[in-house]
């Protein structure tokens, strides 16, 4: 019964949210349009870090910073290789859908190592028997954002305190 009704939420939470409350992160947006830019991006990922990605940009964030990366750039296009390297490193990645990023990334010869799938987590979290966007990850959490891989940090604060509570941890770590 109980995941019947867990369902029956998560189907519903479009409805069922009309509000949703802004996720302050006190986030700095920082466009890379030049090397010094990148340099202090990559001193300041030098840790775990998040990542969303669209047609153009690699957005890469940390709670407090989020820097937009345009992947036809000069930028990116010179640097490559110290990009794959900050790819490549042991800290956690998260992101969202790690299958359709590995793919992405792919195109441009970069693999990722060591990631938290916070699709993954949701999907176990919540008993899930659909897939959502990111989005709707959002909404189903009441967060509102600008800064997409930031909030991404949230969502995984969120579902890794699911995953204890619903003593799912393990069955995450398994998949």
């Amino acid at each position: 019964v109980k995941s019947i009704l867990n369902r029956k939420a998560l189907f519903d939470f479009a409805e069922a949210k009309e509000e949703v409350t802004e996720v302050n992160l006190d986030a700095e947006l920082i466009e890379v349009d030049e090397q010094q830019k990148l340099h202090e991006m990559l001193k300041y990922l030098n840790s775990s870090f998040a990542i969303t990605t669209d047609n153009l940009t690699m957005h890469l964030a940390t709670d407090e910073k989020e820097f937009v990366l345009y992947t036809s750039g000069e930028i990116f296009n010179l640097n490559i290789d110290l990009i794959r390297k900050l790819f490549a490193n042991e800290n956690q990645k998260i992101c969202f859908d790690a299958k359709n990023l590995m793919h992405e990334l792919n195109n441009y010869g970069i693999e990722i190592n060591n990631y938290f799938d916070t699709s993954i987590a949701i999907y176990v979290a919540n008993e899930m028997d659909a897939e959502i966007t990111l989005d709707d990850a959002f909404k189903l959490n009441n967060i509102a954002t600008e800064t997409k891989a930031c909030a991404l940090i949230k969502l995984k604060e969120i579902y890794i305190g699911k995953l204890i509570n619903n003593l799912q941890l393990k069955l995450f770590s398994d998949i």
